[in-house]
């Protein structure tokens, strides 16, 4: 599915900060944490703030060296490697993951604030990940109502959009391929 930048554009018209919901003419609409668990499969249990963090099992990364200037750049630093990801790998894919989709920190680039989330994230500890994300979509929609349009919904942007094909499918256009299923109507 490609971007829908007008698509973007209209829905933040609709947006009400106040609310958190998309004020149509039938009422308000907006994702909640049912529609982010059936898009998602995230888990809705555990904690759900990444502040709060304090996982003793989680591995002790040393300090980072230096800021990390872009995604890209934590992920072409390990790229080369074709041995089985080690610890640091692990939790440096983990924390670009968390970082590029879920919170999306304004700077647009790995955040140090998330790096505990992403170790404890490394042993398998659960967390709610699908509330943590619906927050993040929640600040990024009222700051782009409110600031500068898609100045911090880059990340969560996906979410905006699954939401609204799946609730609007008749303005999206889907090739379906379930081959070998038919559908049935």
């Amino acid at each position: 599915m490609s971007k829908q930048s007008v698509l973007f554009d209209c829905m933040f018209r609709f947006w009400s900060p106040s609310s958190n919901a998309f004020m149509f003419s039938w009422g308000p609409m907006s994702p909640t944490l049912y529609d982010v668990y059936l898009f998602t499969d995230l888990p809705l249990v555990g904690l759900d703030s990444p502040y709060l963090i304090d996982d003793p099992s989680a591995p002790k990364l040393s300090p980072l060296r230096y800021c990390f200037p872009s995604y890209r750049v934590v992920v072409k630093q390990y790229e080369a490697c074709s041995d089985a990801p080690s610890v640091t790998e692990h939790v440096l894919f983990l924390w670009v993951l968390v970082c590029q989709y879920f919170f999306c920190p304004i700077s647009g680039k790995p955040s140090a604030e998330y790096l505990p989330l992403a170790c404890s994230l490394s042993t398998g500890r659960i967390y709610n990940l699908g509330a943590m994300l619906l927050v993040s979509f929640y600040q990024g929609m009222n700051s782009c109502v409110v600031n500068n349009p898609l100045s911090r919904l880059e990340g969560v942007a996906w979410l905006l959009q699954v939401w609204a094909a799946a609730y609007f499918s008749e303005i999206f256009s889907f090739q379906l391929h379930l081959a070998p299923y038919p559908l049935l109507y």
